[in-house]
């Protein structure tokens, strides 16, 4: 029997996609310091999703990313699972398919490409580019050359159908237990929510650069640049006035040693800790080294 506090991870439901920059490996870590009860956690910046599947399975969840096609997709493994299916088994590996595939938002007709279709080209490109990397250019256009992968798990059906029926949970007055909110920018979604004592809010925006390094930001069309690190923080510390218990991950840049240096202890309200992990997306192996990464939490 599944208890409801048993998280998602816990009875196997993995990410859906691969994300750079995703937590999966470093969910222990992250929840070391035991965060306690959660009324509802919130994510502006979901990603693959690793820190919502490690929560219990009946917390309430209130999820967004400034990534429309993500959003998109992640509703139609909730409402439209065979079709999405159905759509992905016609999307073979093989490098004209892909090229095919990745090209339709250079179309004139990509806006009126279906959810489904849209779903199942976003899902392929994830399973199928190289490394996994979901990069665009500054139109807006993917731009990640093929992989040539021998086998990749383009249609997981069985955690496909897990995951499907996570997002389908529902409480008892019928609403689902995640909700997954329209595409907004961080700040403008988490200010849009009644944030009270006993909420969790979990920030991991692109991180930022280290010294003579290139820092992967390139998930939208404009990047992440230091003012949007800037935001970051500020929305962080209206948080933490709002009573929220807030996590953030990012890199251990001089920058963001800088910009969290005055809310951080023995003064402050947050405290810091570096935890080691290791880029599994890069394209050359000596780039996927450890490294420090800052856990910053006011609890």
């Amino acid at each position: 029997m599944t208890s409801i506090n048993m998280s998602p991870l816990d009875i196997g439901i993995r990410p859906i996609v691969k994300w750079a920059g995703g937590k999966r490996r470093l969910i222990s870590e992250l929840l070391s310091h035991d965060v306690g009860s959660v009324e509802t956690y919130y994510e502006p910046f979901l990603g693959g999703g690793a820190m919502m599947l490690a929560l219990p399975l009946d917390t309430p969840r209130k999820i967004c990313d400034a990534n429309a096609d993500l959003l998109n997709l992640y509703l139609t493994v909730r409402d439209s699972l065979e079709d999405l299916l159905s759509a992905l088994q016609n999307m073979p590996n093989e490098p004209t398919t892909y090229n095919e595939i990745r090209g339709w938002d250079r179309l004139p007709n990509w806006n009126k490409k279906s959810n489904i279709e849209k779903s199942a080209r976003f899902l392929y490109l994830n399973k199928t580019a190289f490394n996994g990397l979901h990069r665009v250019n500054r139109a807006g256009e993917f731009n990640v050359p093929f992989g040539r992968y021998k086998n990749p798990k383009i249609l997981d059906r069985p955690n496909l159908e897990s995951f499907s029926q996570f997002l389908n949970q529902k409480n008892p007055a019928g609403s689902f237990v995640t909700e997954i909110h329209p595409a907004d920018s961080f700040d403008s979604f988490l200010k849009n929510q009644s944030l009270r004592l006993g909420d969790f809010v979990y920030l991991d925006p692109p991180y930022a650069p280290l010294p003579n390094s290139q820092s992967f930001v390139s998930y939208q069309a404009g990047g992440f640049s230091d003012l949007d690190q800037r935001r970051v923080m500020e929305v962080a510390l209206e948080s933490h006035e709002r009573g929220a218990k807030v996590m953030l991950s990012n890199s251990s840049a001089p920058i963001i040693l800088e910009l969290y240096e005055e809310i951080l202890g023995p003064t402050g309200d947050f405290n810091i800790e570096f935890i080691q992990a290791s880029r599994n997306i890069a394209a050359a192996s000596s780039a996927r080294a450890a490294v420090a990464e800052a856990v910053i939490r006011n609890y």
